[in-house]
This record gives C-alpha cells, structure tokens and sequence, in this order.
C-alpha cells in the first residue's frame, strides 16, 4: 500500500491523506468501472427513471395549462462505467473517429434534441414559470414543480447528490495529480515521444486544435471527420495508454481519492 496527500487548495482537500492498496486492474474496460462515490449519485438505471418521472410531473403540471408534454422513452441514454472520465481508451473508436465521439444512433439524437417544441411564449413561461395571470401556475414553472416534488422536498438528498458531484471533480483532480497517475503520465510520454508526439497527457492530445473542426453532420453532432493524422495521434493516444495502464492505475487512485473523501465527509457530518 502506499499513501498520499492532497496539499494545499482551497476546495475543501487540502491536507486529504488517502491509502492507494492492492494493485490495479490492467487495462480495465471503462463501461464495466464504478468509483466509490457512485453509491452516493444517481445510477444509469437511476437517471433513467429520474428523468422520466420528472417528464411524468412536468407533463402533468402542463395539462391543466393547456400544454402537452411527451414522456420519452429514455433506455438508450445514461450509459453504465465512467465514460470518458480518464480519455479516449477505446481503439476501435479511435481507429474510425480519432478523437472526436463516435456518431450517435438517430434514435438517441431525436431524443437528445427532444419532440419539446416550444409552440409560443405562453408555452415557455408555463415550463420555467411564473404565469402571473393564472394561480393554478406554480412559481418555477413546471420544471420548478418537477423539481421541488422530486428533489427539493428532501433537503438532505438534494445535498448528498450535491457532494457526491463535487467530489467526482475534486477526486479527479486530485488523482491526476498524483505522483501515481503523474509517474504514468510520464511513461505516456516517453512512449508518445517515440512516435513523435509531444503531448503533455492524453488530455492534451486530445485538445491538439488541428483536430478542433466546424464540420457538422446532418444529425447535428459536431467535430466532422477525422484526419488521417488526427486517427494516428489518437490510436498512439490509446497504444500508449495500455502500455502503460493508464485508466488502470488513474482508476485506481481515483478510487482512493474517493474512499477518502467519504470517510472525511462522513467525519465531518458527525461533528456537525
């Protein structure tokens, strides 16, 4: 086991001390990860339902009003893992795409940009309110209504997930940081370097502005085709990344980070 600390900052982490024990995963698949403050957000499964029963209060609030409101059907969205929390790791991806984020299937493209037509002015005070001329109209709008039955209720949930999504952020940064991930960031580079590369970390190969495009599908997404050179820096981008287990030991002291974080929290609730 080794350990580490967090110096300094202003957000809350300074002095963080935490235990990086056992070793990590090699190479691990991003969409089979978790991290421990996941049990203190909203799951995929969990954001699904949410949202749709924020589009069932919202639809009714809107009734009354004379709106109609759709309640979508959201499976596709919501994906398990961490996503791109640690970069681009997947090949295959970056083989057809570089860095840019595959197409979107057009079924969750309709559902992303939404049926919701705003068909007037009316239409759009009624949704984030007030309607001063009509009582029946709550103050907020329907959103604000979906959102008080759903969440404003309970003041110590709507804090929870608070915390839990400030410390996804403070855990990242504090995990990057570390001499760790920054040891590996080290090997990236020197493997990076091989193929000519300069990049600071992965994160910067992939803000490289030559890959930065204004081309826009017909869907609407942006970022257009990848260069052949923009392909070449990102499947190097990943080559390297698995030689040198990058989202393995990022992930690894992220969830250190993380462990940490909740037992401080968890102090601090006991003092309070």
């Amino acid at each position: 086991a080794t350990a580490g600390c967090a110096g300094g900052g202003s957000d809350g982490s300074a002095d963080l001390q935490w235990q990086v024990e056992g070793v990590p995963l090699i190479n691990p698949i991003v969409t089979e990860l978790s991290l421990p403050i996941d049990a203190y957000t909203l799951t995929g499964a969990e954001e699904r339902v949410f949202a749709t029963a924020f589009d069932i209060v919202v639809r009714d609030c809107m009734a009354p009003l004379g709106f109609s409101w759709d309640v979508p059907d959201r499976s596709l969205l919501y994906e398990g893992g961490v996503g791109g929390r640690y970069g681009l790791s997947d090949m295959s991806e970056a083989e057809q795409y570089g860095f840019k984020p595959p197409p979107r299937a057009p079924a969750v493209v309709a559902l992303l940009q939404g049926d919701q037509q705003a068909t007037s002015a009316e239409f759009d005070v009624a949704l984030t309110g007030p309607i001063l001329e009509d009582p029946r109209a709550p103050v907020g709008g329907c959103f604000g209504e979906a959102y008080e039955v759903l969440v404003g209720a309970d003041a110590n949930e709507a804090q929870r997930q608070l915390n839990g999504f400030s410390n996804q952020l403070k855990s990242w940064a504090i995990a990057f940081g570390s001499d760790e991930v920054q040891a590996v960031v080290k090997d990236w580079r020197s493997c990076m370097s091989d193929s000519g590369y300069t990049y600071d970390d992965p994160f910067d190969a992939r803000a490289d502005e030559a890959w930065m495009s204004t081309d826009m599908s017909e869907e609407g997404e942006s970022g257009g085709v990848a260069s052949p050179a923009e392909i070449a820096a990102a499947t190097t981008t990943v080559r390297c990344g698995e030689e040198v287990n990058w989202i393995g030991v990022f992930h690894h002291v992220d969830t250190a980070v993380q462990r940490a974080l909740i037992e401080r929290d968890a102090l601090a609730a006991q003092e309070a």
